[in-house]
């Protein structure tokens, strides 16, 4: 049932927006159904479906079911920034890593949180000495926005402006710059001067930070497992809940795994 209708409302989509979208629809759906089956039944209602197409479809479904559960899975885990050594930032710049762009609530601090966390604060001076450039991508409100700037500003690239942080409504001509979009991350790229393809993103979240940036083309994505959000609404949890599930069952149908830093 949900890839089904996940694919219904792909179809009508350009191309590039594919496996942005089975996510949003899967959850429209699984919002209706009882937790103990969601993370069983969002790939078995896949499978199912997937089977029972004509041939003809099949060739057009499988690789997007493909590229979605790829894209989901993160390069590296880390439980918190300590893992980030100045050995792994030699290995980002030997292999031509120019900026390290980073979520921020869940990521550096607590939901809201006005204070970083220390791991992250000697992570980005290391970053920084390192001579990358550090911003942050954030879903934020404009409120947000201010606190962000004013609280954590000090700690990226260029800190006497607000270049280096983007959020929904930075993007003056209308893109709609939400991770996971591909706008949200293609956008700081064009106004950094740094394809995303010489980036590094860390975030907390694998439906919005991880699937948005490899779909966008990022080099390396880290996932940060640490629990700094108990405090979010329960809107969010229940998203990390159902994320998380999604992910739990990838894992199960891939031989793809995240590597730990150093491995």
């Amino acid at each position: 049932m949900i890839f089904g209708a996940s694919i219904s409302i792909i179809k009508s989509q350009k191309a590039s927006n594919k496996s942005e979208m089975i996510f949003g629809a899967s959850i429209s759906i699984i919002k209706s159904q009882k937790a103990s089956n969601k993370s069983e039944m969002i790939f078995g209602a896949s499978i199912s479906i997937i089977k029972s197409q004509k041939a003809s479809n099949k060739s057009e479904m499988i690789p997007i079911l493909k590229s979605f559960m790829n894209n989901y899975i993160p390069d590296y885990e880390i439980e918190n920034f300590n893992e980030l050594t100045e050995s792994f930032l030699d290995y980002l710049k030997d292999s031509d890593i120019k900026a390290i762009m980073l979520d921020i609530d869940g990521t550096i601090t607590t939901y809201h949180g006005i204070e970083i966390t220390k791991d992250a604060e000697h992570f980005l001076k290391l970053a920084r000495e390192k001579e990358f450039i550090i911003g942050y991508i954030t879903n934020c409100s404009h409120k947000r926005y201010n606190d962000v700037i004013a609280h954590f500003g000090k700690y990226i690239t260029n800190t006497d402006n607000t270049h280096n942080i983007f959020y929904p409504y930075y993007d003056p001509i209308g893109n709609y710059n939400l991770k996971p979009f591909k706008t949200a991350f293609k956008t700081p790229a064009n106004r950094l001067n740094i394809n995303t393809d010489k980036w590094v993103f860390i975030g907390d979240q694998y439906s919005t930070d991880i699937l948005g940036a490899k779909n966008a083309g990022v080099n390396k994505t880290i996932k940060i497992t640490s629990n700094l959000s108990s405090n979010e609404p329960r809107i969010k949890r229940y998203q990390r809940f159902v994320e998380t599930a999604i992910y739990k069952q990838i894992l199960k149908h891939t031989k793809k795994q995240p590597k730990k830093i150093g491995l």
